[in-house]
C-alpha cells in the first residue's frame, strides 16, 4: 500500500509579519508577506521567495527592529524573526489507531501550535489540523523553516504508517469507518458544513450533500 503526502498535508505557507516605521504601530498595520506551498517538498522554496520579496520591500520601506529583540510588532507573537510556516494535515490514520492524542502531545513538546483547521473548539473536524511553529524567537529565519519542515516530515511519516497499519492490521476498523461515511451520505437530507455556518441555511447544506452524492455515484452505487 502506497500512501501519497499529498492526501496528509496542504495549505502551507510560509509568512513573515512585519510593522511598517511609517504608520501608526497598531495591528491593524502588521504586514503579511506571504508565500504558499502545497506540497512539503515545495515549502524551501516558499521560504525562499518570501524571503526574496521581504528583502524587496525593505528598499521601499522601514520596518520596525530591536537590536535585542529583531523585528517587533505591535503584536508581540510576531517579534522575534516574525516567520509563521504553517500547513493543514489531515490525521484521520492516527485517530483510527488510537495515536492521534500522543502526536498532538509531542508537537506541543516540540514547540508547535496545533488547531482545528477552523479555528479553536473545532480541532476534531474531519481530524484537519493546522500545525504551525509557536515560536519566533531563539534562532533565524532559516533555522525555523528547517526544523519546522522535519517536523512536518516526521508528523507524515506517522500519519502514513498510520494507514498502512489501519489497512493491514486493523481492516475492519477502516472498513467499519468507510462504511459510516458512506452511510450518512445515503441517508442524510442535510449536513452540517462546518466551513460554511449552519445559518446561512437549508441549500448550502443541500448543495454540499448533493455535490458529495454526485462524486460518489461515479464510483458507488449508491
Amino acid at each position: 500500500m502506497t500512501v501519497e503526502p499529498s492526501d496528509i498535508i496542504s495549505d502551507g505557507y510560509v509568512r513573515l509579519y512585519r510593522q511598517r516605521t511609517d504608520l501608526p504601530f497598531v495591528p491593524d498595520n502588521i504586514l503579511n508577506i506571504e508565500t504558499e506551498f502545497y506540497s512539503l517538498p515545495r515549502l524551501h522554496a516558499a521560504f525562499s521567495n518570501t524571503m526574496k520579496k521581504e528583502a524587496e520591500l525593505s528598499t521601499e520601506m522601514q520596518f520596525a527592529w530591536n537590536p535585542e529583540f529583531g523585528y517587533v510588532t505591535s503584536r508581540p507573537e510576531f517579534c522575534g524573526t516574525g516567520l509563521e510556516v504553517s500547513a493543514l494535515f489531515h490525521l484521520e490514520g492516527l485517530h483510527l489507531i488510537g495515536d492521534l492524542e500522543p502526536v498532538l502531545n509531542a508537537l506541543f513538546g516540540l514547540r508547535m501550535r496545533c488547531r482545528g483547521w477552523n479555528g479553536e473548539g473545532l480541532r476534531d473536524a474531519a481530524h484537519l489540523f493546522r500545525v504551525t511553529n509557536a515560536s519566533m524567537i531563539g534562532t533565524d529565519e532559516r533555522d525555523i523553516a528547517s526544523r519546522t519542515g522535519r517536523v512536518f516530515s516526521d508528523l507524515i511519516q506517522q500519519e502514513s504508517n498510520a494507514r498502512i497499519r489501519l489497512v493491514e492490521e486493523m481492516p475492519r476498523v477502516f472498513e467499519d469507518a468507510v462504511a459510516r461515511s458512506l452511510a450518512i451520505l445515503r441517508s442524510c437530507r442535510l449536513l452540517s458544513v462546518l466551513s460554511q455556518p449552519y445559518d446561512k441555511g437549508y441549500s448550502g447544506s443541500q448543495s454540499c450533500v448533493d455535490s458529495l452524492r454526485a462524486k460518489l455515484r461515479a464510483r458507488i452505487l449508491i
